[in-house]
């Protein structure tokens, strides 16, 4: 019946009731960065990581968790200070001409009404056992679109959660690269979603679990309706093909989300494109200009954020199927944009840049495709590269 366990699990009736948090690169709607010289940028200790390349995200977060002492990394905020730390972390990199780099904005989600004046934590003081799962692909066997950073971050990730406490052995630690060592795994669709399930099998309360995923990622049409915006977003496995082989959210969080029991703790940041809502989490944290200056007055006082477990001030949950009903965006897009200066509605707008930009693609022939990426390198200063794919009937392909 349920497929991943080979009997049936005595938490089978609390499953999708486990405790989930999700930390991923940028919104949806964007692309998130690889940095050709992370310390360049975040100015990581010697003794962390590996160096060189990387992406942005996984060591933005590095760098604010290293702050205060790199061989018992922490941090000693909640997680509303910490959103708001690696969003402004990443917002005021900048180059040696002073030019800011990225644009992508972190985003975290939950499965769970996740107060954010909670302490933040990857790891529960109690945990009866831990499981991690890393995945970085470089797509080196691809012709183009390849990336340099993302084995380094599964290293600076593997160190980094062995310092917090996670086992270190094959049994609790799963590590997929396709860097040709023998000793890790191809991160293929087959081999992705095998880890996956067995990140998660035999899940019991009192566990605590660790993803990360270092990589491409992407988007497709919609396959079941669930999606106000019509997209599905996905994880891109080094063999897909095209518009086809990507591993949708829904599949994800089926497939992990779905599968753990209330008492179980799971902890996750995708560091790709497209990531906002990558699990499908129903809670995504909407860091409002009210909920930053709540979170900015509690951070100089020292005192709890009022308000903060609310989840009409901070969360958007499914509603009739749908994540992302207007009324529950509304804190998001207060965000990101001001109220149109006429009366016309806000749908309306989103319909006539829809049709601009499609007619723009048929213009300039780049056909039909269930991605909406840009071309690499576009609009990105030389010392980032975006962490796109070409997918599909575009002018170029992987």
């Amino acid at each position: 019946m349920f497929g991943l366990f080979e009997k049936k699990s005595p938490y089978a009736a609390t499953f999708g009731k486990g405790r989930v948090v999700m930390i991923s690169g940028c919104k949806d709607e964007q692309t998130s960065g690889d940095a050709l010289k992370i310390d360049k940028y975040f100015g990581l200790p010697d003794d962390v990581g590996a160096g060189g390349a990387g992406g942005a995200c996984t060591n933005a977060l590095m760098q604010i968790l290293h702050r205060q002492n790199s061989e018992t990394p922490g941090y000693d905020g909640t997680w509303g200070e910490l959103i708001l730390d690696l969003r402004k972390g990443l917002a005021t990199a900048a180059n040696e001409e002073g030019k800011k780099v990225f644009t992508q904005i972190p985003q975290l989600s939950s499965s769970f009404n996740l107060p954010l004046g909670e302490k933040f934590s990857i790891k529960s003081p109690e945990s009866k056992r831990t499981k991690a799962l890393l995945i970085g692909i470089n797509y080196g066997d691809r012709p183009s679109g390849k990336l340099r950073g993302s084995h380094n971050d599964v290293k600076t990730m593997r160190q980094f959660i062995t310092k917090m406490g996670f086992e270190d052995k094959p049994t609790t630690l799963k590590v997929l690269m396709d860097d040709g060592d023998k000793a890790t795994d191809d991160p293929t669709k087959k081999n992705i979603l095998s880890a996956l399930k067995w990140l998660v099998k035999d899940a019991a309360p009192g566990d605590s679990l660790f993803m990360h995923f270092s990589g491409h990622g992407s988007e497709v049409d919609d396959i079941n309706g669930d999606e106000a915006s019509g997209k599905d977003q996905t994880m891109v496995p080094m063999d897909f093909d095209g518009k086809n082989g990507h591993i949708i959210d829904d599949v994800i969080y089926s497939e992990v989300v779905g599968k753990l029991p209330e008492g179980c703790e799971l902890f996750c940041l995708f560091d790709c494109c497209h990531s906002g809502t990558i699990m499908d989490l129903p809670y995504v944290i909407a860091v409002t200009p009210a909920v930053e200056k709540e979170i900015e007055k509690a951070m100089g006082s020292g005192q709890a954020m009022p308000g903060m477990q609310d989840s009409e001030v901070h969360a958007n949950k499914i509603v009739d199927g749908k994540r992302g009903k207007e009324e529950e965006m509304q804190p998001q897009l207060a965000e990101r944009q001001e109220a149109p200066a006429s009366g016309m509605s806000l749908h309306l707008i989103v319909i006539i840049i829809a049709v601009v930009v499609a007619i723009a693609f048929g213009t300039l022939g780049m056909g039909s495709s269930q991605s909406t990426l840009p071309t690499e390198g576009t609009s990105r200063p030389k010392e980032e590269q975006s962490r796109f794919a070409f997918f599909g009937n575009r002018n170029k392909k992987l």
